[in-house]
């Protein structure tokens, strides 16, 4: 099963910021991915998402909305 989370590398390790469901020495494959610092606390809050409305039930049109407008 896989397991997303955050690490933090320290002295040439990464260090899960939780713990994980591993046996003891179990291999496993990672991707690393840096977090941008500067959105870092942006997981943390809530924000107001507006009513999106489609004129097409089961479909929804997101070219003309801009999502940079959620983080101001």
């Amino acid at each position: 099963m896989a397991q997303v989370t955050e690490a933090i590398f320290t002295n040439g390790v990464l260090k899960p910021l939780e713990e994980l469901s591993l046996h003891e020495s179990q291999r496993v494959r990672i991707t690393v991915e840096p977090i941008d610092e500067s959105l870092a606390g942006f997981g943390n809050c809530e924000i107001e998402l507006p009513i999106l409305r489609s004129k097409q039930p089961g479909t929804l049109d997101l070219s003309q909305f801009d999502f940079d407008d959620l983080l101001t």
